[in-house]
């Protein structure tokens, strides 16, 4: 919604979602997700891939101090193909993978902190990567609150409102690939398969690192 002039309010934008909101030289900017489709389902948890964004400028042109490097910061940022790899979804976790968000806390959070220091195993852990150990361990993990920022694309652009709005609000957004098929199982019936990868903020390497669902 929008208010323009005397005439009360107006409606400026359709949104499925906040990216999350950004400044440069003359104020913030908010993201949003105006166009979105659904790629997959997971346990009843729809996955969606962004499919177009808007940004809007959000102080009033009226207070608006101009700035000559304005544009060019703007342009800069918009370089980012926002409808191309990146997904999310209201209600599933996809910084974490399907094992870690499974499987049940089984020990008090304390006790998960002191093992958290140990230091990990070189053998080969589904949990190793998501800042946890298994190996050596009690071999206890649950469910998280939080996702795992090392594949959130948008963490930093959620900073400014996520100390003063619902939780349900942060729509945590991951850059990879998600596609859903269906496979014909021994007694003809068709499987649903996911295939799902996460790129860290770091390193395009999410077509080395897939997880499938069946």
């Amino acid at each position: 919604m929008g208010q323009k002039g005397s005439s009360g309010l107006f409606r400026a934008v359709s949104a499925f979602g906040v990216v999350g909101f950004v400044r440069f030289l003359e104020g913030y900017y908010i993201v949003l997700i105006t166009k979105r489709r659904k790629m997959a389902d997971i346990g009843g948890h729809a996955i969606y891939k962004v499919e177009d964004t808007n940004m809007i400028y959000i102080p009033n042109d009226s207070v608006r101090v101009t700035h000559p490097d304005e544009a060019r910061y703007l342009r800069i940022f918009q370089n980012v193909d926002l409808s191309s790899n990146f997904y999310f979804s209201y209600s599933y976790d996809l910084s974490h993978s399907l094992q870690y968000n499974l499987t049940v806390l089984r020990m008090p959070l304390e006790m998960l902190k002191s093992e958290m220091t140990q230091n990990r195993q070189e053998s080969f852990d589904i949990f190793e990567d998501e800042g946890l150990i298994t190996q050596g361990g009690s071999g206890v993990f649950g469910i998280c609150s939080e996702p795992y920022m090392k594949y959130v694309w948008n963490g930093e652009l959620l900073d400014i409102i996520k100390s003063t709005v619902h939780r349900d609000w942060l729509l945590y957004i991951i850059h990879g690939f998600c596609g859903q098929s269906s496979i014909l199982s021994e007694e003809k019936e068709n499987l649903p398969m996911i295939l799902c990868s996460r790129n860290t903020k770091k390193n395009a390497d999410y077509l080395n690192r897939p997880v499938i669902y069946t």
